[in-house]
């Protein structure tokens, strides 16, 4: 899993902090590199084509996709 990035993003204030804290009390140290965690939403975000193997949404069991 060398390499494996980990981006949560999400537009409620009250889960992204609730991200960053359990992230520094249950992701070791050296893990927490792996992981980003933004305040935003889908739309605003830019990614280079082909730099993630999956999006993992809420909505998907919706058969959405567009993180709504």
């Amino acid at each position: 899993m060398d390499g494996v990035q980990f981006v949560l993003f999400d537009i409620s204030e009250a889960l992204v902090e609730a991200w960053r804290c359990a992230l520094e009390e249950h992701v070791p140290e050296a893990a927490r590199s792996r992981f980003t965690i933004r305040l935003t939403q889908l739309e605003d975000e830019t990614f280079p084509e082909e730099t993630f193997d999956c999006i993992v949404s809420p909505a998907n069991s919706y058969g959405r996709l567009d993180g709504r």
